[in-house]
């Protein structure tokens, strides 16, 4: 009953974690997303490609993902050089809700990635379009990881208790 009750317990709890846990990414991708077009503000307006490729090629192994898309919905440029596509991504749905005022994010299963990611897409002063994304799945992971180390706990103390009582 015990094992069942913390369970219970538990998985009432994820949806409330995870939803934190989505609402700090995007505000992490809100900031990275300022910062990323103040430090590429004046290479995106002379659509200087090998600069930008130059200043966001530190990020190639980091799981913030930067990617830079025309107005035709072309990549440009992204962070992750495995994942660049010859694919439109005009029909991309943070692509086609992405706004100069405001923030919109996305998660969605990234076909390229092999992950769930959160987007934030913004639209720039040149009609580019900034993208950033960070991966969702090491809150599952972690949770699934924390769910089994519990429980073991658990059910070692009950067998603990049990050896205690019975011999």
């Amino acid at each position: 009953v015990l094992v069942i009750l913390t369970v219970i317990l538990l998985f009432s709890q994820y949806h409330s974690f995870r939803r934190n846990y989505i609402a700090d990414i995007q505000h992490s991708l809100g900031t990275h997303a300022t910062l990323v077009t103040l430090l590429l503000q004046d290479d995106i307006a002379r659509r200087d490609v090998a600069t930008i490729a130059e200043k966001i090629r530190p990020f190639h192994k980091e799981p913030l993902r930067i990617t830079v898309i025309d107005e035709l919905g072309a990549v440009v440029i992204d962070s992750d050089l495995s994942a660049l596509s010859r694919v439109s991504h005009i029909e991309r749905p943070e692509i086609q809700r992405a706004s100069a005022e405001t923030d919109n994010f996305t998660i969605r299963y990234s076909t390229s990635m092999h992950a769930t990611l959160i987007y934030n897409a913004r639209r720039l002063p040149n009609d580019w379009i900034l993208r950033v994304s960070l991966p969702v799945n090491a809150f599952d992971d972690a949770f699934t990881e924390a769910v089994a180390a519990i429980l073991l706990a658990l059910v070692l103390g009950i067998a603990l208790v049990l050896a205690l009582i019975f011999y």
